[in-house]
C-alpha cells in the first residue's frame, strides 16, 4: 500500500475525502481512497489503495482494508464481536482485495485474544 500526506496532498493518486467525512488523525488512508458523505474512519483503521467508503459507513479502529474495496452505505467495519465471552481486547478484522461490502453489512473483529477475523481476497472470475 502507498500512503499519502492528507496535510499536503502528496499522494500517487489524489484522495478524495466529502468535506462531511470524518478521519482520524492517526488513520492510514491509501491512495486514489473516496471517502462519501458522513464517511467515518476511525484512529488506527488502514484503508488500502484505490477503497471507496461511502455515505454513512464506519471503519473502525483494528480494521485493515486491502486494495480496490467498496464499502457500501451504512456498513460497519471493525465493531466489537456480538459474543458476551467478549471482553474488550485488541483483536482485529482484515479484509483482502477487491471486496464488496454492500449496504447495511456489519463484520466484526474476532473473539480470541490476537486474533484476526479475515475476509478473503474476493474471488475474480478468469
Amino acid at each position: 500500500m502507498r500512503f499519502g500526506d492528507r496535510d499536503t496532498g502528496e499522494a500517487t493518486d489524489p484522495l478524495s475525502i466529502h468535506p462531511t467525512a470524518i478521519v482520524g488523525p492517526r488513520a492510514r488512508l491509501g491512495s486514489g481512497v473516496v471517502l462519501g458523505p458522513y464517511a467515518f474512519v476511525e484512529d488506527g483503521a488502514v484503508v488500502g489503495d484505490r477503497c471507496e467508503i461511502r455515505a454513512h459507513a464506519v471503519v473502525k479502529r483494528f480494521t485493515t482494508l486491502g486494495c480496490d474495496n467498496a464499502v457500501h452505505e451504512g456498513a460497519v467495519l471493525g465493531g466489537e464481536p456480538q459474543d458476551l465471552g467478549f471482553e474488550g481486547m485488541d483483536t482485529a478484522l482484515v479484509v483482502g482485495d477487491g471486496n464488496r461490502i454492500r449496504e447495511g453489512v456489519t463484520l466484526h473483529r474476532s473473539t480470541r485474544l490476537g486474533r484476526a477475523c479475515r475476509v478473503p481476497d474476493a474471488l475474480v472470475p478468469p
